[in-house]
Parts: structure tokens; C-alpha cells; sequence
């Protein structure tokens, strides 16, 4: 490849990695030195990049015989166009790798390519069909198959014959990633070709929060409190969580707020409610209790039926959960929780490095801690942070240092975060940027390296982490369903805590994106975005519930005081005239 071309190629790249134009803008200037020729060809592959239409604005045939008008100049054609040393692969279009035709499509061939920036696979269509099956020594120009051109949300070529079988879920490596079913909602927008996920929330409309649903002066939060935090989403979000049946519960302790995200037909309901320093989320029962740790205490709430049929509007609730028990712990720093085995409740008590269960008599019951840690003592001196739960027993955690100093982890944030085995007390993988999450899935070990912004597996022999996704943000918070991952992200504030990490490099603060992306783990794909547009900066923990558009009541007194639930072999004691029909 000549020299101007690899120049070409090299800034091109450089400049689609800014999302924002400024930056764009910046890198742009400063990488062609002023050079005209350079920047003439940078700007060609540049205009075809943020296009909707095709990508070279002209057809495959007349490029070859020289009649495009857009592209007539030499040094403004996307001459980096070249074959590729691997077997399956034909060439490079940019940071694109064109793999072979698998098949006709409408009016040409279909053909994966697999962008480089984005990290997965995009449908693509060869205009001249002569093109498909060889290198072109020109320039290769395609459309976009956008989503209203797929059957059921499925590409094209993953119809043809040779790529029957690849829904089994099994990833061979980056280039076997494609794009994955969509709900039909999605169909509903043209997204551009290359766009990231977190670019479409762009034109999407704004996410309302919840209108209270008792009158007013009722002692809870009023819409207009909650203005400052909006929120706004991709298309497909809201059919994603009602094909799961599900809302969605997301604190951030910065906001000081439990966030419930509930399917509301073609847009998010996001609903806000008022926590001191809300943190980690445990949900047992199928849905039916779930834990939450704040500043000082642990909450537990039940979900009563009986109070959600009485919401107005009538019928829309299917669920209302109201405080059964608060336990105070002082503050412990609490971080994340899960539900064991017989019901009890683990938590990562990070203030005293350990983990902890609650008992009556006590603030807390230390139950383990990492062996480099040789005393209890409120000096957070490894920021134990993740717990994963198998087979009912805490089996993962993950820490920020190995350290049994004062905050000792500090010194080496960037890349002294650990990931350990509770049972045997071993350090499984080293060499993390401040992991948070541990997951047990499908046989293999999640975890979050927030500081780079990714989504990976470590593996246990060789204690190996790889990355599987890279997102906009910093990563923690995460629930898996049905190889859905639904995964926090937070801006990250340029703080010391923050400092030097890999995310605070790779991204500049206005590409740092706070809220919660789903990530097909069988493509390593970004596919969905809630996106918090302000009042929300940073998020903890992720949980997706079993109902469908929950309430929650924990600061509505006049409500709680009228509201008492009995066991269900009592109701036949209690006067009809208080009786709700049904059992709680």
C-alpha cells in the first residue's frame, strides 16, 4: 500500500474514533499538518461515513468506468481499498473488512462487513454483482441494509446456507460477530450505516418520568422535582423488556435515587425514587422481595398486589412494593448484594473489606475476607466492590487492589484490580483497571473492567480476561438473561479517584455516556441504550425485575400508614369492609 495511503487510512481512522464534530475537527487539523492533498483525501471517506444514503454516493459500475462526479479527483477517491493477507477475508474498505458474498440480495450481492470502530458485523450490499466474488482494484461501493430491509430483524446473508447454524451463540472470534434479531420496533428508524448504538438516542424522544398516580399533596415526589432527570433511549429498548417480561431497577448513589424503568408501548417510563446513597440491589422470590443498601441501612420491601390494584390509573400497575424491614449498619460502605442460599442476604461490606451477612444483635456479621487483608478495621484497604453468587454460596469477588493498607489500592487503580475465588482464597486474574460485576453465566466468568470500559470473561486456567465488549462509559452494574447483557454506565468525573485510567484516555468527557446499554454476549453487539441526559452521572448497580410496571412507596406516609397486609390464612378474620379481595 503506498505511503499517502497508509497516511490516509491511519487519520481517517483516527478522526471516526471522535463522535463529537469538534473533536473530529481537532484530530483532523492536527494529523494532515495543513497538508491540502491530505486532508482532500481524508474528507472523502469521511462524507461517505456519516452518509444514510450510499456510501460512495455513486454506483459500483460507473466508479470503475470513471464516471462518478463526486469522486473524479484522484486524490479524493478511497484508494486504501486493498487485499487482505487473510484467506477469508477479500479486502479492506477503510476500517471495514469485506469478507466474501454469501448470497443475492435485492439487486446485487449481500456481503458482511465487519467494522473495526464499531466492533461487529453490518450488512452491506455490492451494487455490481462481478464485484462480490473478487478484489476490486478500485473502490467498492455499497448500501446499507438498514433494518427495515430485514425478515423478523435478520440480515440477509445470514439466510444463505453458509452461515446456517451461527444462532447457536458460539463466538469464533471478532469477524464472526453479526448483527442480532431486532424487535420490530427498531424497524421503525434508519439509523446510518456506521452509527454507533449511543448515537440513536439522538432523535429519540425524551424518556418521561412517572405522573404520580395519587392526587397531589400526598407527601410523594412530585414531576416537577424530578425535571432535571431525563433520559432517552434507542427505539428497540422498550420491546426488549417487554419480550423479557421485565422493568428494570438501576441506583445511582450520586443522584441519590432508585431509577425504574418500565415499558410504556413505544417509549421508557422512567420512574425516580429517593434514597440516601442507594448501592447494591439483591432480588429473591422470583421478584417478590428485593434488598436495597444505602448509606446507613439495608431496606427490604415485598411486593403487595392488592396496594397495586388501587394505583391509579386503575390496571396499569401489576406490582407495588412496599418496606417490610430496615436493618442499620452504619456506614459500611455497602456495595453489592445477593440473596444465598435459605434466603440470606450476602452483602460486600466494602468500608471493612469483607463479606457480611446481617444479624439482629449486631450491624453486621463478617463472614469472609481476602487472606492479604489481616484485620477488620473501617479503611476500605482493597475496595472490595463485586460479589457472584453460585449455586446459592458467594463464590467470585472483585477488588481494586491487593492491598492491607488505608486505601492502599489508590497507588495502583489503573491496573491493580483483582478478581478472587472466595472458597479457595486465590487470586484468579490480575492486571484489571478497577473491575466491578463478577457474573457467573453460561459456564463462563463476567466481569466488568470499568476502567476500560469493557464487557469481558476471564478465563480460570489461565486467569486470562478478554474483552467481548467496549463501550462509551464506565462499566458496572450488570444483569445477564437470556445472553442479554444489561450493563451500567457511568461518565466518569475527572476526579483523582478517576484519574489515569483507560476510559478517561480513550474517551474525552463529552463521549462518556451514563446509563445502561444491552450487549448480545453471543456477538460481543452494543443493540440498546438508555441513555440519562442529565441530574445522573454516575450508576451502580443493574437489576432486571420480573414485573412489568412496578411502583415502589417508601417515602409516602399517608399511604403506608393505610396500607396493612396480614398472612393470607388471617384474611378470614379481618372485617369485609376492609378486606381486599384476593390474598396478598
Amino acid at each position: 500500500m503506498p505511503l499517502e495511503t497508509d497516511k490516509t487510512q491511519t487519520v481517517f481512522l483516527a478522526v471516526v474514533e471522535k463522535t463529537s464534530a469538534a473533536g473530529r475537527t481537532a484530530i483532523q487539523y492536527e494529523s494532515c499538518n495543513d497538508t491540502a492533498p491530505l486532508h482532500r483525501r481524508v474528507a472523502a471517506p469521511l462524507r461517505a461515513h456519516d452518509r444514510t444514503d450510499p456510501l460512495l454516493g455513486c454506483r459500483a459500475a460507473d466508479q470503475l468506468t470513471g464516471h462518478s462526479s463526486e469522486l473524479a479527483r484522484p486524490d479524493e477517491s478511497l484508494d486504501f481499498h486493498h487485499s487482505h493477507s487473510k484467506p477469508e477475508m477479500l479486502a479492506w474498505l477503510a476500517h471495514h473488512k469485506v469478507h466474501p458474498a454469501v448470497g443475492p440480495g435485492e439487486i446485487g450481492h449481500m456481503l458482511p462487513i465487519f467494522d473495526q470502530t464499531l466492533q461487529c458485523v453490518v450488512a452491506v450490499q455490492a451494487l455490481a454483482p462481478q464485484l462480490a466474488g473478487s478484489v476490486c482494484p478500485g473502490v467498492l461501493a455499497v448500501h446499507a441494509r438498514g433494518p427495515s430491509c430485514r425478515r423478523r430483524g435478520t440480515p440477509r446473508y445470514d439466510r444463505h446456507p453458509r452461515h446456517q447454524g451461527r444462532r447457536s451463540g458460539r463466538r469464533t472470534g471478532a469477524a464472526s460477530h453479526r448483527r442480532p434479531d431486532s424487535p420490530r420496533e427498531a424497524g421503525r428508524s434508519r439509523p446510518a450505516l456506521f452509527r454507533p448504538v449511543w448515537a440513536q438516542v439522538d432523535t429519540n424522544m425524551t424518556t418521561p418520568s412517572a405522573p404520580d398516580s395519587l392526587p397531589p399533596g400526598d407527601g410523594r415526589p412530585s414531576a416537577e422535582g424530578q425535571s432535571s432527570l431525563r433520559a432517552a433511549h434507542t427505539p428497540n429498548f422498550p420491546s426488549l423488556l417487554r419480550q423479557l417480561g421485565a422493568s428494570l431497577l438501576v441506583t445511582t448513589y450520586q443522584a441519590g435515587k432508585l431509577v425504574m424503568v418500565r415499558d410504556e408501548g413505544d417509549h421508557l417510563n422512567t420512574h425516580f425514587r429517593t434514597f440516601k446513597a442507594p448501592m447494591g440491589l439483591a432480588l429473591t422470590d422470583g421478584g417478590a422481595k428485593f434488598a436495597i443498601g444505602t448509606t446507613l441501612q439495608v431496606w427490604e420491601f415485598r411486593d403487595v398486589p392488592n396496594v397495586a390494584r388501587r394505583l391509579e390509573p386503575a390496571g396499569k400497575y401489576d406490582s407495588c412494593y412496599l418496606p417490610r424491614s430496615s436493618h442499620i449498619t452504619g456506614n459500611v460502605l455497602i456495595h453489592e448484594m445477593a440473596y444465598g442460599a435459605g434466603g440470606q442476604l450476602w452483602f460486600v461490606n466494602t468500608r471493612f473489606s469483607c463479606l457480611a451477612t446481617l444479624d439482629p444483635e449486631s450491624s453486621f456479621v463478617p463472614r469472609w475476607r481476602p487472606p492479604f487483608v489481616t484485620e477488620l478495621e473501617p479503611s476500605d484497604r482493597c475496595h472490595l466492590n463485586g460479589l457472584a453468587m453460585v449455586d446459592g454460596q458467594p463464590k467470585y469477588v472483585t477488588a481494586l487492589g491487593e492491598s492491607n493498607e488505608m486505601a492502599g489500592w489508590r497507588a495502583n487503580k489503573a491496573k491493580g484490580g483483582i478478581l478472587m475465588d472466595v472458597g479457595s482464597g486465590e487470586v484468579v486474574c490480575r492486571g484489571l483497571s478497577m473491575p466491578h460485576s463478577p457474573r457467573w453465566y453460561g459456564g463462563r466468568l463476567w466481569v466488568c473492567e470499568s476502567g476500560s470500559g469493557t464487557l469481558g470473561t476471564v478465563d480460570r486456567n489461565t486467569g486470562r480476561y478478554e474483552a467481548v465488549a467496549r463501550v462509551p462509559g464506565f462499566t458496572r452494574g450488570l444483569d445477564i438473561v437470556r445472553d442479554l447483557a444489561f450493563v451500567g454506565l457511568s461518565q466518569v468525573r475527572e476526579s483523582a479517584v478517576f484519574s489515569g485510567i483507560p476510559i478517561t484516555e480513550r474517551l474525552v468527557p463529552e463521549e462518556r455516556t451514563c446509563g445502561v446499554c444491552v450487549v448480545d454476549l453471543r456477538r460481543g453487539e452494543t443493540i440498546a441504550l438508555l441513555k440519562f441526559e442529565s441530574g445522573v452521572q454516575e450508576i451502580f448497580a443493574v437489576a432486571l425485575l420480573p414485573r412489568r410496571f412496578p411502583d415502589l412507596i417508601n417515602d409516602d406516609e399517608k399511604l403506608l400508614e393505610s396500607s396493612f397486609v396480614v398472612p393470607t390464612e388471617c384474611l378470614g378474620e379481618v372485617a369485609a369492609t376492609v378486606r381486599a379481595s384476593g390474598s396478598a
